[in-house]
């Protein structure tokens, strides 16, 4: 069987040309093309890319749940797998990720571990954060919570008919976005199959600002899921925002003798805290206008190692 990658971009010009450079040591049997659809800028608009299996796509609008969106409905293989521009694949992960499918995959999923081409306080806080949130697995469906089970859009492979069923990933939520789809996902009849090797590296292209911005926004848009999710959603959101002024207030007075990593940790929490305000603003001025959830429904799908 052969695969159509996806790759949404906007502004990583570097590190999607990187991505595109460990397709190629990919096995060529199981690619069948890799669709780019570039929203909102227009760095690759002229690039030559000198690859008949790779098409390109300009939006002029949207966001990267729009692109992914776009690229599966260009995608002529029944198979598709998306990947982040800032991603890099192991050898043989296409392989590996084909030969999961059966009659009853739904989705073939692996290990995404942040990386850098130096050691740095950032990669640190990165890939500790990824370990504790995962158990140590840098695999996003293991996680102790069975409603914040996701499947990372950064990169796994998926039935086209599936994606269609789903209708896709929610233009309405701006982050989040995989997490939305996983717990759709979950209420399908299936498996979801857990490769352990090989392994696929997301960089940073970015510093220790860029990074607490990028909290930021996660916090504020998490507001916009639970309205999707939940039907208390407001009582939900105060309950996120009561847990991290908590988390805030309590290192208040150690601040100084936090050390590096601890202290933007403690930031990241002033951050989360001044998200889930934001969000809470953002919702009085544009609520959800896209279709409900109930979580109460029942996940069927099973979570399979291969």
């Amino acid at each position: 069987m052969k695969i159509s990658v996806i790759i949404p971009v906007k502004d990583e010009n570097a590190l999607l040309l990187n991505c595109l450079e460990t397709l190629k040591n990919q096995d060529p049997e199981y690619l069948s093309e890799v669709i780019i659809v570039e929203n909102g800028s227009d760095i690759f608009k002229d690039y030559d890319f000198k690859s008949p299996l790779i098409k390109y796509f300009y939006l002029p609008e949207g966001n990267r749940s729009g692109a992914r969106n776009f690229g599966a409905n260009a995608a002529k293989s029944s198979f598709i797998a998306f990947l982040d521009s800032d991603t890099a694949l192991d050898a043989g992960w296409l392989r590996e990720v084909s030969q999961c499918f059966e009659s009853t995959t739904l989705a073939v999923t692996g290990p995404i571990v942040p990386s850098a081409y130096k050691d740095t306080v950032l990669q640190s806080l990165r890939r500790g954060r990824a370990l504790e949130r995962t158990n140590k697995t840098f695999i996003s469906v293991f996680k102790v919570n069975r409603d914040r089970i996701v499947i990372n859009s950064a990169a796994f492979a998926m039935r086209k008919e599936v994606f269609d069923k789903l209708n896709g990933f929610d233009v309405e939520l701006y982050r989040h976005e995989d997490l939305d789809f996983t717990q759709r996902l979950l209420r399908l009849e299936g498996q979801i199959k857990i490769i352990r090797t090989p392994e696929v590296r997301v960089y940073f292209n970015g510093g220790i600002i860029k990074y607490l911005l990028r909290e930021f926004y996660q916090s504020c848009s998490l507001v916009r899921y639970h309205e999707k999710w939940t039907s208390g959603s407001w009582s939900k959101s105060f309950k996120a925002l009561l847990r991290n002024i908590k988390s805030w207030y309590f290192k208040r007075e150690r601040i100084f003798e936090l050390n590096e990593l601890e202290r933007i940790e403690y930031f990241i929490s002033l951050i989360y805290f001044a998200g889930n305000i934001a969000g809470l603003i953002y919702r009085l001025h544009s609520p959800y206008r896209g279709e409900k959830q109930n979580r109460s429904n029942k996940k069927n799908a099973q979570i399979l190692y291969r």
